[in-house]
């Protein structure tokens, strides 16, 4: 910061600057402001008590004591620039307030006492304090001046006090002083009140960077996620395809252990964006109605065959009471369940993992409650606790030797209580683990909608548009779809997809979100906008992108089902099936 900067032009303060070093203007802004009331303390006092004393010493040359305090006084505080170079800003402070009392109090009882000229200068004493020191200083030394005042009166009273000043200057005396204590009060007001309005304006800078910064981390995000997920695509997809095929028992091996990396990588990059999401505040939530028992259906189908692979069973355990539809985020709880029964199935080698949910309340007031209990390694009772936290496991080497970020608890936490619910953990080493969360769900009558199971389309064989800028995407993609008895023609970006939905006779658009010259959601409003059939084909959103704030943005778009890549043979053909569903509903 430079004298000339805007910072340092208020009206009473500005000026000052220049008797400042360079280096004492680019500290706090507290502090940058007391610098400056130092130094105009000093300056004021000197220029108005300066020729209040050549008067009095014209008047009556004897040398007084309260005349040497005075001066002596006057020259510290004319000083303030010479003692802000060589030391604090608060010790500096503390010898102004210091000086300021003595002066003050000095000349209130060698003048007059209370009755004298300057007696109510000690009423700016506090709010100066105040201001240099901070609001609780200024209150204990309104409480230290109301004291000394009613002891100078008590002997001004008891035994008299001397008036040094002749008492025809006294009414000039009383005005300058009177001058002293007005400028000195409006300097600390003035001071007070534009450093309010700096430090509002710099908190409004400091937000606008703050949002500026969430925005650009929020579009990093998006790109990394893209960037990262996109080849992706081409490794889960050819060692899907590969494992249709023939090979061998060793290829066999080699093919799931490249399954299990990719799908280790895909939950690593999603661990870190939730992560990144939660600590920037930017978690949303989409409460809609929920079948619970299709969520850990779809739980026990996930994780069935690698429990398998292991040697371990999965069971579960859902009461008959179960409501049918409740109110929560179906993505959040199957992802709190996934993290949980991964969790499980990472530290248990024999044995069983088992899932079991309550329902407690009713109606409105029901709250479900979830069990993931494994018979795994376990963990010392007084760790369960640090399972929570950001990257933190059991102990140093479960990383090492299970594998594994630490995200995943920190990431159900987290989630839970955005929910309005609470997890725990307890377990004993060598016994396996319990993790508990409960939420509540209040019970629905039925779905919203759109949430109703879609019916499958009965056509199996479409003709597909492929649009993707990836071209390892469209073969992975194209060979997914011939896997599924699909034909398929293929476009490098949407105004590609556009023309050719128009020259060739298609069934069903696959659009990726972000490519070239026309990307995903800016095609499928041009589709939706054409005036022919064209604009009421089924479209299916694949993306990379994994934040999950710009799918309303993709989905408003006209694009009837999205799905994240990359995308198995089986959720693919799931998707083709509810779009040509939803569709054929939207036709009807």
């Amino acid at each position: 910061m430079t004298p000339d900067s805007p910072d340092s032009n208020n009206e009473l303060l500005g000026w000052v600057d220049r008797l400042l070093p360079a280096e004492a203007l680019a500290g706090d802004i507290t502090d940058r402001m007391r610098q400056r009331l130092l130094v105009a303390f000093g300056l004021l006092v000197s220029t108005v008590t300066l020729p209040w004393y050549a008067l009095m010493i014209q008047r009556d040359p004897v040398i007084r004591l309260p005349r040497v305090i005075a001066l002596l006084t006057v020259a510290m505080l004319a000083a303030n620039p010479l003692w802000l170079r060589i030391t604090s800003v608060r010790r500096a402070s503390g010898l102004t307030i210091l000086l300021l009392h003595l002066a003050m109090l000095a000349n209130c009882a060698l003048n007059g006492g209370l009755n004298g000229p300057v007696a109510f200068g000690i009423a700016c004493l506090p709010v100066i304090t105040g201001v240099l020191w901070g609001h609780r200083a200024g209150w204990i030394d309104m409480g230290f001046v109301i004291t000394a005042a009613a002891t100078i009166d008590y002997i001004d009273r008891a035994y008299g006090l001397p008036m040094t000043a002749p008492a025809e200057i006294w009414p000039l005396v009383r005005v300058m002083a009177l001058a002293i204590s007005l400028g000195l009060m409006m300097l600390a007001f003035s001071a007070y009140s534009e450093l309010s309005r700096r430090q509002a304006r710099e908190l409004s800078l400091a937000r606008d960077v703050a949002l500026q910064a969430s925005r650009a981390k929020s579009n990093f995000l998006s790109s990394m996620s893209h960037e990262l997920r996109t080849p992706m695509v081409g490794v889960v997809g050819a060692a899907e395809l590969l494992m249709k095929g023939e090979h061998t028992a060793a290829q066999g091996d080699l093919l799931r252990s490249l399954q299990r990396s990719a799908t280790a990588q895909l939950e690593l990059i999603g661990d870190v964006l939730d992560i990144s999401r939660i600590e920037s505040d930017r978690l949303q939530l989409d409460r809609t109605s929920v079948a619970p028992r299709q969520v850990l259906d779809e739980i026990n189908s996930v994780f069935q065959l690698a429990c398998q692979a292991k040697g371990i069973s999965l069971d579960l355990d859902i009461p008959d009471d179960l409501p049918q539809w409740i109110e929560t985020d179906e993505l959040r709880l199957r992802q709190i369940l996934s993290n949980l029964v991964n969790n499980a199935l990472k530290f248990t080698h024999e044995g069983s993992i088992a899932v079991r949910v309550t329902a407690t309340g009713e109606k409105q007031n029901t709250r479900l409650r979830f069990e993931v209990h494994d018979t795994g390694i376990g963990f010392e009772t007084a760790q369960a606790e640090e399972l929570f936290g950001a990257f933190r496991q059991a102990d140093g080497s479960t990383t090492r030797k299970f594998g594994g970020s630490g995200l995943g608890l920190s990431i159900c936490r987290h989630l839970v209580e955005a929910l309005g619910g609470t997890i725990h953990a307890s377990g004993s080493p060598g016994e396996g683990a319990t993790f508990t969360f409960e939420l509540p769900t209040p019970e629905q009558d039925g779905p919203d909608p759109g949430t109703a199971p879609l019916v499958v389309s009965s056509r199996d064989k479409l003709h597909v548009l492929l649009a993707d800028d990836e071209p390892i995407n469209r073969f992975i993609l194209s060979s997914m779809l011939h896997e599924l008895g699909h034909s398929v023609t293929e476009a490098e970006n949407g105004r590609q997809a556009i023309e050719l939905a128009q020259s060739e006779p298609i069934d069903l658009i696959i659009l990726d979100m972000h490519m070239p010259e026309l990307d995903g959601p800016a095609c499928a409003r041009e589709l939706r906008a054409l005036p022919s059939a064209e604009s009421q084909l089924p479209i299916l959103g694949l993306t990379a992108d994994a934040i999950i704030e710009n799918r309303p943005l993709y989905l408003q778009s006209g694009i009837d089902v999205l799905y994240s890549k990359p995308i198995e043979l089986e959720r693919l053909g799931m998707a083709i099936s509810q779009a040509t569903a939803l569709a054929l509903e939207r036709t009807a």
